[in-house]
């Protein structure tokens, strides 16, 4: 940290100093640029941390045992200091050893004066890997929004340095600091668009993209075919949904890798040229297999308790329920209700989209919070399982079925519909003549039967000869 600043912003020094140091080592790459210039930055590298090609993580630790000063070598106009700190060389350059913030900003300079042809990007990625709702956590990211933020701005137009950082949107909006509304403007928010016909995000674009790179050796490569439709049989889908495009977006959770990997899990079923229904539906249990693992590498820094929670849902023998049901199952687990708070835990799952809410009462609409990111958690909702989940939590829901089985069912349905409708009028009928037969008189019912007995008595006149 760097004392001279209070929380959230002790560690902007720290990121501006490893944002330089990789761009540094960037340059060295860069054949455009001058060698003097790339000799001058490769001396800085080794002297101070032994090779041009240490990682971020190990200078931090060399820094630490050098008591956060490094050896800069550079004209002295580059170093903007104190005077306090060294006394300047009169000399064309300095070398002192000088805090890590300072050397930042030294070398920061260094690297704006450099011409190239080229640009060149820092990206800061897979910052969830140690995620944890803690201050220090927080204020390491946003520490690090400004100093990207800063270098933005202060570097010139001479070097084309881009620092780029990637962050979960729903860990972005826990993160409380007045000064990130001014970096709103650099930012781009990533939500992919389900809707096939969508450019800008547009997930089925993307999937298209990557089936034409798996296919381009074929002689597929026209940009604007569709070839979801060549892969994909469409044209069988029965149900559930509208279209299998449909089902692959509603069953995972509407990312590439959940959709490339949802049709990664039916090659193993398909043996045909097109995937079809049924190797989808045999598909769903390893998908869900795979989401439950997906989910649990992320929600289990911050919930260790995850699949106690999770085994709860399985126990309500059905896709939706309400707080109350999930207090009663969640009290009668002895190791939750130990470490964990009940609305939390459900919170939790909310969060990491295990479960979503209900936000119609009258026709229930369902929401989760990768939709609906700024969308906040209520109690007093209903709640749905999420249907990814459904065969690995076995939460009944609907088969998937093509579309000549659909007819063949809708059709017997009909049939027996048909057959039960023939059945009860029938049944009426028999009903109707009976209600409507008229008994004879007894007199006349013992008459007749006598005369019947009388002319069975009588012998049978013979035909004369």
């Amino acid at each position: 940290t760097d004392q001279g600043f209070t929380s959230p912003n002790q560690y902007i020094s720290i990121w501006k100093f490893l944002i330089a140091f990789e761009a540094t080592k960037l340059i060295l790459n860069d054949e455009s640029i001058d060698n003097e210039t790339r000799e001058e930055l490769r001396s800085f590298l080794e002297k101070n941390f032994g090779n041009s090609e240490v990682g971020a993580l190990d200078a931090v630790a060399i820094l630490q045992e050098r008591s956060w000063k490094v050896s800069l070598k550079l004209p002295v106009n580059y170093i903007d200091v104190p005077g306090g700190e060294f006394v300047r060389s009169t000399s064309d350059a300095s070398n002192q050893q000088i805090h890590f913030g300072r050397a930042a900003t030294a070398l920061m300079n260094r690297i704006a004066s450099i011409q190239s042809e080229n640009t060149f990007f820092v990206i800061f990625d897979e910052l969830d890997e140690d995620y944890k709702i803690t201050g220090v956590y927080f204020d390491l990211i946003i520490s690090l929004f400004k100093a990207t933020y800063q270098i933005r701005r202060e570097i010139p137009t001479a070097l084309a340095l881009r620092p780029v950082v990637v962050l979960r949107e729903d860990i972005f909006l826990q993160l409380d600091d007045h000064d990130l509304n001014k970096v709103d403007d650099l930012m781009v928010r990533l939500r992919w668009q389900t809707d096939p016909t969508t450019r800008e995000f547009g997930l089925r674009g993307l999937i298209e993209q990557r089936f034409r790179a798996n296919v381009r050796n074929a002689g597929i490569t026209e940009e604007g075919e569709d070839l979801w439709s060549q892969f994909v049989d469409e044209a069988a889908w029965g149900a559930p949904y509208s279209t299998v495009w449909e089902f692959f977006t509603l069953r995972t959770m509407g990312r590439p890798r959940d959709i490339i990997k949802a049709i990664k899990c039916c090659q193993t079923f398909e043996h045909g040229p097109k995937l079809g229904p049924q190797a989808i539906g045999k598909s769903l249990r390893d998908y869900s297999d795979w989401l439950s693992r997906e989910i649990g590498n992320e929600i289990f820094r911050v919930m260790p308790h995850y699949r106690e929670a999770m085994g709860l849902l399985m126990m309500f023998g059905s896709r939706s329920f309400d707080v109350s049901m999930w207090h009663v199952k969640f009290s009668n687990n002895e190791v939750l209700t130990r470490d964990c708070n009940a609305d939390d835990v459900l919170q939790r799952l909310y969060e990491f989209g295990v479960i979503g809410m209900a936000i119609a009462k009258k026709r229930q609409h369902w929401v989760f919070k990768y939709t609906h990111p700024q969308l906040l958690f209520n109690l007093g909702s209903t709640f749905v399982v999420h249907p990814g989940l459904y065969d690995f939590l076995a939460v009944p829901h609907s088969p998937v079925i093509s579309k000549a089985r659909m007819k063949a069912e809708k059709k017997k349905k009909k049939k027996e519909k048909q057959k039960l409708k023939r059945e009860k009028e029938r049944e009426e009928e028999k009903k109707k003549c009976k209600a409507t037969a008229v008994p004879l008189p007894s007199a006349t019912i013992k008459d007749n039967q006598a005369e019947a007995n009388a002319g069975a008595s009588e012998p049978p006149t013979k035909s004369p000869p």
